[in-house]
């Protein structure tokens, strides 16, 4: 060191900050230069990975004093800790992908303490709630953000669930620390030991998202199920294999049905007569009119129908592809054209006697025409001879 003063001047310090013990011995194996790591006196440890070994070292130094409280020595312990390492890393990402699973599915867990009634919550009830990480709520406060028309259901439940061992499963409302109105899922069980329940935890879940989704759905459900039972049109539900599986009562008064059960009992074809005006049977061309609204999803088309009673009438027929549970259905909506086709009939014979006047009217004019050329030539030749 003394013949490199260059070198010491910037070994030296970077020597002395060095977190690991490092000192140098002469040839003699005399200690002559240490590191701070022993000059402070104070116990020292530290964590690094050796690349040669592949592992990671848990090294600690504890320095050794004389009587006049002089460091004389240490003593160094090192530990291979690759394992607690690794193990330690595989619960992080473990703990990472649990909460990040739980922000996806905005789901948390929670555990509280039945005599002091102090609670533990995971990162996703404090999203949940629109509470600051650092509050831990009490059991009772906690309940006190239910909104009031539900806080006595949690509440029973809860109790029910510390005296009686009885689990929960609740769809309730709860109203955020940001007065924000959500539906929660709050699931719980008991832990007892020797009978007695020394603890309460579940799971705690937002099901906004799901709430508002299954209101809308029931709202359109409901609007549905008016236009289908109201609806003028008959409209009736189909199994392309297995025939008709539903009709509305207007369905059920068109075809002259004595309900339901009647209708479903009966097939397209069944409610045709045997042919359909371009000389096709009824069957065949029932197979191909659901074949091409199963492939496009939809068909319009005019259709010979015939009542219970033999009495066949026009309809306007519209084939819709609808899934049903997963199986693929068609939703007919007929409708009795039977007066706009004999009206459209009437119109076409009217047009027909019009253009049939028309025509003898001009033929009557052109004879009318004819005859007057003609007297008028009789009068000039009667009076060139007069």
């Amino acid at each position: 060191m003394k013949n490199r003063p260059d070198y010491a001047k910037f070994w030296s310090p970077a020597f002395d900050t060095m977190d690991d013990f490092i000192f140098l011995i002469d040839k003699d194996f005399h200690v002559v230069k240490v590191n701070r790591m022993l000059s402070t006196g104070k116990f020292e440890h530290s964590e690094f990975f050796e690349p040669r070994l592949k592992k990671w070292l848990y090294v600690r130094t504890t320095p050794i004093f004389d009587d006049s409280h002089i460091v004389i020595g240490s003593i160094h312990m090192a530990a291979d800790v690759t394992q607690f390492r690794e193990s330690e890393e595989n619960l992080k990402r473990s703990q990472n992908l649990l909460s990040e699973t739980g922000r996806m599915a905005k789901v948390g867990g929670w555990e509280f303490d039945v005599d002091s009634m102090k609670q533990v919550w995971t990162e996703e009830i404090f999203r949940i709630y629109e509470l600051d990480p650092d509050h831990q709520p009490m059991v009772k406060e906690s309940i006190g953000f239910y909104a009031p028309e539900d806080r006595s259901i949690i509440e029973e439940a809860v109790n029910d669930a510390i005296k009686y061992d009885k689990p929960f499963d609740l769809e309730l409302r709860l109203i955020t620390a940001k007065r924000n109105l959500r539906w929660v899922r709050a699931i719980g069980k008991a832990i007892r030991k020797n009978g007695i329940t020394v603890k309460v935890m579940g799971t705690f879940q937002d099901i906004t998202d799901r709430k508002l989704i299954s209101e809308a759905l029931r709202e359109n459900e409901m609007k549905y199920h008016a236009i289908y039972t109201s609806s003028s049109d008959a409209i009736m539900v189909l199994d392309p294999k297995k025939g008709f599986i539903a009709g509305n009562p207007a369905a059920i008064k068109l075809f002259d049905c004595k309900n339901e059960s009647d209708f479903i009992s009966k097939t397209p074809a069944s409610l045709s007569p045997e042919y359909q005006p371009d000389g096709e049977t009824s069957v065949s061309e029932a197979d191909k009119m659901i074949r091409i609204a199963m492939d496009k999803g939809y068909h319009a088309f005019e259709w010979i129908h015939r009542k219970v009673d033999g009495n066949d009438f026009y309809a306007a027929v519209l084939l819709n592809r609808l899934e049903i549970r997963g199986s693929a259905m068609l939703q007919a909506t007929v409708r009795d054209i039977t007066a706009e086709k004999e009206l459209h009939k009437e119109l076409e014979k009217r047009v027909a006697s019009l253009e049939q006047f028309q025509r003898v009217t001009i033929d009557r004019e052109l004879k009318m025409k004819e005859l007057k050329a003609r007297i008028k030539e009789l009068e000039t030749k009667l009076e060139t001879r007069g």
